[in-house]
């Protein structure tokens, strides 16, 4: 991947951010995704360890494309860690892929934070993953007050085509509010059990999550 962050502490976080800028994109970046190797290659741009911190605010066009992992196709991170994409004006996450493992866009555990908030447009579109979650898999997840959230056409080779968790396995929950406008569509799922929503969500044990 691009970048790999040390792991920081719940006193002092370790963060990379990127705000202001007019354009920034990651494209065509990836770990190893031969699947005859022992080690979990994650995060194709990001990987990040305990109290690690992602922030995109405030910039004009951010692009996420044709990355590739195992597992979290853009990011994956382990405990306490934070994903936030903040006041952006344009966000996409297209073609990228989880070639062995979950999470087409992110894979994560629990406790980690994935805050997808106040965009002007929000759109993941076409990403992929062989296990589960065509975007996402575990973590707790926000997408709150974008004018805009589109998720179309994401694939995911188990359960959720677009969103997965289950709060026994990976903790965490999800909440989807206060967006001006959301649309599901074309999302898809090679499990038989059926999410919550058009193939879309897959939620198991669940009793905190909003839509």
């Amino acid at each position: 991947g691009v970048m790999s962050l040390a792991s920081g502490s719940s006193s002092s976080r370790t963060q990379v951010s990127f705000s202001g800028l007019h354009q920034l994109e990651f494209s065509n970046n990836s770990t190893s995704t031969d699947t005859t190797l022992t080690t979990a290659y994650k995060g194709g741009v990001f990987y990040a360890n305990s109290y690690c911190t992602v922030e995109l605010s405030n910039n004009n066009n951010v692009v996420f494309s044709g990355n590739r992992s195992m597992n979290g196709g853009v990011y994956s991170g382990s405990s306490n860690g934070q994903f936030r994409a903040i006041g952006n004006n344009s966000l996409i996450f297209a073609d990228n892929h989880a070639v062995a493992g979950t999470g087409g866009v992110f894979s994560v555990g629990g406790t980690t934070v994935i805050d997808i908030s106040g965009n002007k447009r929000a759109e993941f579109s076409h990403n992929t993953a062989a296990g589960k979650g065509g975007i996402i898999c575990g973590g707790t997840l926000s997408f709150t007050n974008n004018q805009e959230l589109l998720i179309r056409h994401n694939t995911a080779g188990g359960s959720g085509g677009a969103i997965y968790y289950d709060t026994a396995a990976t903790g965490g929950n999800f909440t989807i509010s206060g967006n001006r406008r959301v649309e599901f569509r074309g999302n898809a799922e090679g499990s038989t059990e059926s999410g919550w929503l058009l193939r879309s969500i897959y939620a198991k044990n669940d009793n905190s999550s909003t839509v």
